[in-house]
């Protein structure tokens, strides 16, 4: 035993889908994770995280998140904190008018 706790890691900065949210950003759903670059430049995806491997981009809408919608009432931290470290994950995702299927294998939070 570790002595620790360990927590499951995505790997994005992401902001909730509100229906403001998508006034404000013009998207297609009032749902979903949009995954959020810095001002700075940076991207919103953590290099080399479960999401860049798989293939996650900022710009993206993740819709679900091991079949379970994201929502307000159930954000994408709350799914992840459900979650443990290797468990592999579907990702709905939407990207622009296409929705992507995509895996992520949860490493742990360093």
């Amino acid at each position: 035993i570790s002595g620790r706790i360990i927590y499951p890691f995505l790997g994005v900065n992401y902001v909730l889908v509100t229906k403001s949210v998508q006034e404000q950003k013009k998207l297609a759903v009032d749902y979903g994770a949009l995954i959020l670059g810095g001002d700075d430049g940076r991207s919103g995806v953590v290099k080399d995280s479960p999401a860049d491997k798989a293939g996650l981009k900022t710009g993206d809408i993740i819709l679900e998140f091991g079949g379970e919608k994201v929502s307000q009432d159930q954000s994408l931290s709350s799914l992840i904190e459900k979650r443990k470290v290797g468990e592999s994950i579907s990702l709905k995702v939407l990207r622009g008018a296409t929705t992507l299927n995509l895996q992520a294998t949860l490493e742990e939070r360093r």
